[in-house]
């Protein structure tokens, strides 16, 4: 017998959840990109024609690009939005900044400081609504220190440990 409780049934209109409508649209997309390449790598190896069509016929459709790419952006945005309940738990779960930092990819210092903007950004959010207030005291949750506010939340992309951030290309737009 399993010690974790059964899971709720999903709720009704999920599918009309924003982020579930963006994530269908990304999946959709991927979809029809991998049937592109491996038509295309099937015509640059040779493959008869009878084997290329149905992998061409997989690849037609598909949203647009952009169009998979704001729902690319809007799903990675959602997931990072809410990358804060995983820390604040793990946190209470008596986890390190060296640990969460490592699991993000990132210095403990810019794991703490990320998730001290992000409290920030939530507190002012709730000043101006108090149905949104709730959580755990901000000098709490950072372990007892306050951070200085910024004008912007942002948190940082992770990167591979050793990995150096790119610079934009220089010039106009393409």
């Amino acid at each position: 017998m399993s010690a974790e409780p059964p899971c709720p049934p999903a709720r009704d209109g999920h599918a009309d959840h924003p982020l579930a409508k963006a994530w269908a649209t990304w999946q959709a997309w991927s979809t029809a990109d991998a049937w592109r390449t491996a038509a295309e790598q099937a015509i640059a190896v040779g493959e008869p024609d009878a084997q290329v069509e149905p992998l061409a016929n997989c690849a037609l459709g598909g949203p647009d690009p952009l169009v998979a790419l704001r729902a690319n952006h809007t799903v990675v945005l959602g997931r990072i939005s809410q990358q804060w309940q995983a820390v604040r738990d793990a946190r209470q779960r008596g986890r390190g900044w060296h640990e969460i930092g490592r699991a993000l990819g990132l210095a403990p210092a810019e794991a703490r400081d990320a998730y001290a903007r992000t409290v920030v950004h939530q507190r002012r959010c709730a000043a101006g609504n108090p149905d949104l207030a709730r959580g755990a005291p901000l000098p709490a949750a950072l372990g007892g220190a306050c951070p200085r506010q910024r004008r912007r939340p942002r948190l940082p992309a992770p990167r591979p440990a050793g990995a150096r951030a790119e610079r934009p290309p220089q010039g106009g737009r393409s």
